[in-house]
């Protein structure tokens, strides 16, 4: 059996993607003090445009959802009426599965990427005594559809994005979520239902 809370994003206007981020950020955070492996984020109104104005979290073990709704944030954001987070709800099996993978090789294809690949190359080859040729390489990947969410780091405070896509599953997969309770993008991913009302 699978339980979820959804929260919905109110007041608008509002930047869903950040605030998912913010979410994130905070199951990220539970998952790295407490261990926990399975909870997996859903985007339940994900479509072509945007992540959407709701986020979920799909879990077998509902204590560690009641746990991570607990944390402060999801307090003080629901008693400002900025969220409305649901009720615990058994999962309805039967509907249609998919997995939300974060992806990085668009990351590797962007002039900025390159260029702090090149930095981090030329000093490997300078400590070596060695004078840095950089290759020519061509970035011609095709990327699946995705979206980016904003992160900031609570170690180093730099921002960065989790570039996530929506993969369609043929059935119910139960794999081990990333720090961030995204699918990884290889090994059995973990399936999260496609609506969750």
């Amino acid at each position: 059996m699978r339980y979820y809370i959804r929260i919905n994003f109110l007041p608008e206007p509002r930047d869903d993607a950040t605030l998912a981020g913010r979410c994130i950020s905070i199951l990220h955070g539970v998952i790295n003090r407490y261990g926990y492996t399975n909870i997996a984020v859903a985007f339940p109104e994900w479509n072509e445009n945007a992540v959407g104005s709701s986020i979920a979290f799909v879990s077998q073990n509902p204590e560690q959802l009641s746990l991570l709704v607990s944390q402060k944030y999801f307090k003080e954001m629901a008693s400002f009426k900025y969220f409305d987070i649901q009720p615990l709800k058994l999962v309805e099996e039967g509907g249609e599965e998919v997995a939300f993978v974060r992806t990085q090789a668009a990351d590797k294809a962007t002039g900025s990427r390159r260029s702090v690949n090149f930095k981090r190359l030329a000093k490997r080859a300078e400590q070596r005594g060695e004078l840095y040729k950089p290759r020519t390489e061509s970035y011609s990947s095709t990327f699946n559809h995705f979206h980016k969410i904003p992160m900031k780091s609570k170690g180093s405070e730099k921002t960065f994005e989790l570039n996530v896509e929506l993969k369609k599953l043929s059935e119910n997969s139960q794999g081990v979520v990333n720090d961030y309770g995204l699918s990884k993008k290889t090994g059995t991913p973990i399936s999260v239902p496609k609506e969750l009302k």
